[in-house]
């Protein structure tokens, strides 16, 4: 594990050392590479969310013996005055991990709703966007320290375009498939990683004529947090970083033939975030900070960075069951903006 942590570290200082690699754009080039950003963070940053707070479950308490981690990262070890929800990966836990009087769930299931709007505002390259994105997923605790499991998503893109003569862009079909993993690497700290491939047909409109191109998308993604509990309070930290590839087919319109390039990101990010837990309830807050260290394309007058605030709430229903609903919005993008809702259900047996 070691060598594979510093053969990681390594690679990930050479992509950084490129520096802000990026080219100059049109309007289609940066609706692409958004297009790329967008959905991409939304799926591998939904991904890898659920990996490293599970997984924080493992291993055994941090910071008095409760456990740390749960689906947000929380101590729900019962206190004598106050109840404690009732949730297998970690409600009563004992120093080996495992719910008092009881054997730790092995299985987790899940699913998740989301609707994202993002556009850009740039006379040259504007337009408006929406997203909806459903996931599924499940995993196996193959061990008190490790995690792997696999998800499904499927999106609907709806693109307006602004500049120009207008136009549109939709997707026809969009599958994913994302296998990732949590390793416990010591207590309170988190390993996470996941590998995407998605294949997608886009139906484009340039406001004269209407074409249809096939694409093809690979995300990875790695990260690492730290969790920290203090009475009724949970603090967490991540830091990862986010590499996507878009492939898009080159295509026909009106008997011409269209280049259509590639799309890339390299992607760093920094998470931190507070939550409270008070009954069956966990309310959080959260901000991350974005950095585009590889990108093919943005707009002259945009930039690289961006932050997201975050805010949502855990409700830990019946025994085995929880429902986090949260919001996130983007600050700070120039000429970009960005919201989204996201439901989500877990159940573990």
């Amino acid at each position: 594990m070691k060598k594979f942590l510093i053969g990681v570290a390594a690679a990930l200082l050479i992509v950084s050392s490129m520096g802000q690699l990026a080219f100059a754009a049109n309007g289609q080039q940066v609706v692409n590479n958004d297009v790329i950003r967008s959905t991409s963070t939304v799926q591998a940053n939904t991904v890898v969310a659920r990996i490293a707070n599970i997984a924080g479950g493992f291993g055994g308490g941090f910071g008095g013996g409760g456990s740390f981690g749960g689906t947000q990262g929380l101590s729900l070890a019962p206190k004598a005055d106050e109840k404690a929800p009732a949730f297998a990966f970690n409600a009563g836990m004992t120093e080996d991990g495992l719910s008092a009087g009881q054997q730790g769930s092995e299985f987790g299931v899940w699913g998740l709703g989301m609707y994202t709007n993002f556009s850009n505002d740039d006379e040259a390259t504007k337009y408006d966007a929406d997203l909806y994105t459903v996931m599924v997923g499940g995993d196996w605790r193959v061990t008190d320290d490790l995690l792997v499991g696999l998800a499904l998503g499927y999106e609907y893109l709806d693109l307006d375009k602004k500049y120009g003569n207008g136009g549109s862009l939709e997707t026809d079909g969009s599958y994913t498939i994302m296998p990732y993993l949590g390793y416990t690497i010591m207590e309170g700290t988190v390993l996470d990683a996941a590998f995407g491939y998605t294949s997608s047909e886009y139906e484009d409109d340039n406001g004269t004529a209407s074409a249809d191109y096939d694409a093809d998308r690979y995300v990875s993604s790695i990260g690492l947090s730290q969790y920290l509990d203090y009475d009724a309070w949970t603090f967490s930290g991540r830091a990862g970083f986010l590499y996507v590839h878009g492939d898009q087919s080159d295509y026909d319109r009106s008997g011409a033939n269209v280049d259509n390039p590639d799309s890339f990101l390299g992607q760093w990010s920094l998470g931190l975030k507070a939550a409270y837990t008070y009954d069956a309830w966990q309310p959080y807050v959260g901000v991350n900070y974005l950095y585009d260290a590889i990108t093919s394309s943005r707009p002259v007058n945009s930039d690289y960075d961006e932050f997201e605030a975050i805010v949502g709430v855990n409700c830990y229903a019946i025994d085995q069951l929880s429902i986090t609903a949260e919001f996130g919005t983007s600050l700070d993008r120039s000429q970009y903006e960005s919201y989204r809702s996201m439901l989500n259900l877990r159940y573990e047996f």
